[in-house]
């Protein structure tokens, strides 16, 4: 079994369904589902529209993108902008007297699904 249909089964993905790209990820966009990506400007309850997208599954139908769908368009609501936890990086040279300690937090935003178009 490979990585893609255990991760499907995992999330209980049922029904139509699409694969799209955002922020150098892919995402799994389903009709009211929340979806996490990186960091995009704008703000929440404005609509945003993903023209990238690779894969779609409409009942038994199956759309794949080479490497992308023309006209097919994912159109999701922004609900709120939130940070990963904090990532911390730690250098050190033994015997040098130098460390350095870095901390880092990756900003995302939330969507939730409204729609997708094939």
């Amino acid at each position: 079994m490979n990585s893609e249909n255990v991760d499907l089964e995992k999330d209980k993905i049922l029904g139509d369904y699409a694969l799209f790209a955002s922020g150098g990820k892919q995402h799994i966009a389903q009709n009211g589902r929340k979806v996490v990506v990186e960091k995009i400007d704008h703000e929440p309850g404005e609509e945003v529209k993903f023209c990238e997208v690779l894969f779609v599954r409409t009942g038994e139908r199956h759309l794949i993108g080479k490497p992308a769908l023309t006209g097919a368009t994912i159109i999701a609501k922004v609900t709120r902008h939130l940070k990963d936890p904090k990532v911390i990086s730690f250098k050190k040279r033994r015997r040098k007297g130098y460390t350095k300690k870095i901390g880092h937090r990756q900003q995302k935003t939330e969507l939730v699904i409204e729609s997708i178009n094939c």
